[in-house]
């Protein structure tokens, strides 16, 4: 009869203590796969107010599936859709694009809109595109590299030229929204 490495039922407790003890440890110090940001970095989703010189000038409303890229919807009522009269624009559309996640707290975004004259008919295609960055608290946005170039209306905003030079918008702040009940 062949006899066993394990002489009683003791030495098998005790090698069992043993595997059990070393897996629980090497459990403890193995890494844990984390989300896209690797559980730093805040989050961009939620809706945001943007200020100019002159006050309050946008919102924006990101959203996503993950913490590493997603969908913005931007309204900008204080923007002079005439470009200072180059347009008979009277409405625009919101802008709508992507955003993706760049670092632990900054992101790049392009947002496409469409101006419109009293008819409805398609004047120019606006993209807007920058850079931010979510600081302290998670709470405000700097924003920064921003630039809107203007297309034709029947042109492709990612592979054409634009009809106007792009136009760079000043360094600014957003501020995250929250519940603010009276």
């Amino acid at each position: 009869m062949k006899r066993s490495i394990y002489s009683n039922r003791s030495d098998v407790c005790g090698f069992l203590r043993f595997f059990i003890f070393v897996a629980v440890i090497l459990l403890l110090i193995a890494p844990v796969p984390v989300a896209a940001d690797n559980g730093h970095g805040c989050k961009l989703n939620g809706s945001w107010i943007g200020y100019s010189d002159s006050g309050a000038w946008w919102m924006a409303s990101p959203t996503g599936q993950n913490a590493s890229h997603g969908i913005n919807v931007l309204d900008v009522p204080g923007f002079d859709f005439t470009l200072e009269g180059a347009f008979p624009a009277v409405n625009s559309s919101q802008l709508r694009g992507v955003w993706e996640r760049t670092g632990g707290n900054t992101f790049a975004y392009t947002v496409i809109g469409f101006a419109v004259d009293s008819n409805g008919d398609a004047l120019y295609i606006s993209k807007l595109s920058g850079t931010e960055t979510i600081l302290e608290g998670c709470d405000v946005m700097f924003l920064e590299n921003t630039t809107l170039q203007i297309y034709a209306p029947n042109a492709d905003p990612f592979s054409d030229d634009p009809i106007l030079d792009p136009m760079d918008f000043p360094n600014h702040y957003g501020f995250r929204m929250h519940v603010d009940l009276p």
